[in-house]
Parts: structure tokens; C-alpha cells; sequence
């Protein structure tokens, strides 16, 4: 038989091994707790940067004629729809834009045999262009088949400038006319030419030379030409698969894939 000290012994021993693994279990459930806080942070982090856009989307209603499925735009409505023009010739503290004029006679003569109702501005200020624009987005077009705004002005990079010498953003010249602030030309064309200049450089051309058997011809072609760019979202928002809008990179594989028989890439 054991004698009471070996018991005795032997139970003090037992104790300080339980007494030892204690502070390893505390700080095993202490770890537990900073790595759950640490990912419950990074999860926050995680959810303000990457919030579900469906959670704050709002939603905007309006009914149209054009069907889902249609590959054209419907172009028979009772008008043909409105084209402003704001035409920059004067400047203040700037050159004088001679031959504009001439633009806007072209232009106008155009759209109106195209059957626009053209509206023209002859330089206009900043306070005027915002105001037409506002008061213009407001009309109804649902008897009309689209929208055309032409601005012509002195300009750098993506501004343009107003008769009283203001810069101004080229995005307010259709951030009014998106389809939740105006719905009456939701799903109609929205056309939108800016003739400025958009920096400094000189665009050099390139020389090319077309060869044939009988005889040679020279000409120039422009060094950014025949090059086309798409981004799948407009600039400052999430793109379509992190929303229930439809994804344009299914549409485009849809296009090329539904018509074999022409050359996308010649209607491109």
C-alpha cells in the first residue's frame, strides 16, 4: 500500500500541472478572442469598403416603349427629338474662336434636315449653360426619339470653358439627362459632341502609303486612330457583376457569338 505522503505527494504534483496548464488555456482562449476581434475588424473594414451596392441602390421606375430584347432603338415617335448647341466663339481673355460660326450654321442646317428642333447658344456663361441644361432635362420627351447636346468651346483635358472665361466639367453637359433625372428619355439615345481642344500636344500623324500595281497614294492618318476603348461602367461607379444591372461583358460575348455570319468587328 501507498503511504499517505506518496498520496499526498503525488496529488500536490497533479495540482501544479493543472496549475501550469491553466495559464496556457487562458491565453489560448485570450488568442481566441484577439484573433475573433481581429477579424470581426477586418470583417467591418471589409464591409465599409466593400458594402453590398444592392443594400443602398436606389431604385427608379419608369415605363418605355423599347423592349428588352431589341437591338435597335426605337426611332419612330411622333418627333425626332431636340439638339442644343452651345457655341463658344468668344471668350473672355482668350483667343476668339473665328469660324465657329460657320459650325453652327453647318450643324444646325443638319440636324434640322435630320428633323431636330435645334436650339443654338451663342456664347453662353457658365450660370446660362447650367440653367439651360437643368431647365431642358426637365421637359418631357416621351414623343421624342432622342437627345442631342453639342458643345464647341476653348478646352484642356475634360473642361471647357464658358464665354465669362468659368471651367467647367464636359460631364455637366449630360449628368442631367441620366436616365433617373430625366426618366422621359430613359431608354433613348443621348448624344453628346464636344469640339475643344484636350491638351497641349501637336497629334503628328502617320504617314501611310497606299500601294497598288498602277499607281501610289500618300496620305495621313492620325496617330490615336482606329482605336476603341469600353470600360464596363461609367467613371466613379461599381461595375455591373457587383449589381443586379446586367453584365457588358456577357452582352458583348452574346453579340459577337449570335451573329456569325458578318463581321462584328467591320460593324465595330
Amino acid at each position: 500500500m501507498e503511504s499517505n505522503s506518496e498520496k499526498t505527494g503525488e496529488a500536490k504534483e497533479a495540482k501544479e500541472v493543472k496549475e501550469a496548464k491553466e495559464p496556457q488555456e487562458s491565453e489560448t482562449e485570450c488568442d481566441s478572442v484577439l484573433c475573433a476581434s481581429s477579424e470581426a475588424s477586418a470583417n467591418e473594414v471589409d464591409g465599409l469598403l466593400f458594402k453590398n451596392p444592392k443594400s443602398y441602390i436606389q431604385k427608379n421606375v419608369t415605363y418605355t416603349d423599347l423592349s428588352p430584347l431589341s437591338e435597335v432603338y426605337n426611332m419612330n415617335h411622333k418627333q425626332r427629338g431636340v439638339a442644343i448647341i452651345f457655341n463658344h466663339e468668344r471668350i473672355k481673355k482668350m483667343t476668339p474662336r473665328w469660324g465657329s460660326k460657320k459650325d453652327v450654321i453647318e450643324l444646325e442646317d443638319t440636324f434640322k434636315t435630320m428633323g431636330f428642333a435645334v436650339r443654338v447658344y451663342q456664347d453662353p456663361t457658365l450660370e446660362s449653360i447650367s440653367k439651360i441644361l437643368q431647365s431642358s432635362a426637365e421637359e418631357d420627351y416621351t414623343d421624342m426619339d432622342c437627345l442631342i447636346v453639342v458643345a464647341m468651346s476653348h478646352g484642356h483635358s475634360d473642361c471647357l470653358y464658358s464665354s465669362d472665361n468659368n471651367i467647367y466639367p464636359v460631364n455637366i453637359l449630360w449628368t442631367s439627362f441620366t436616365n433617373n433625372r430625366c426618366p422621359s428619355l430613359a431608354g433613348k439615345p443621348k448624344l453628346f459632341f464636344i469640339q475643344a481642344c484636350r491638351g497641349s500636344d501637336l497629334d503628328s500623324g502617320m504617314q501611310m502609303v497606299h500601294q497598288t500595281d498602277s499607281v501610289g497614294c500618300t496620305y495621313s492618318l492620325p496617330i490615336y486612330a482606329d482605336i476603341l476603348v469600353a470600360y464596363s461602367t461609367y467613371e466613379g461607379t461599381l461595375q455591373g457583376a457587383e449589381t443586379e444591372l446586367a453584365d457588358p461583358r456577357s452582352t458583348l460575348d452574346d453579340d459577337f457569338r449570335d451573329s456569325p455570319s458578318r463581321s462584328q468587328l467591320r460593324v465595330v
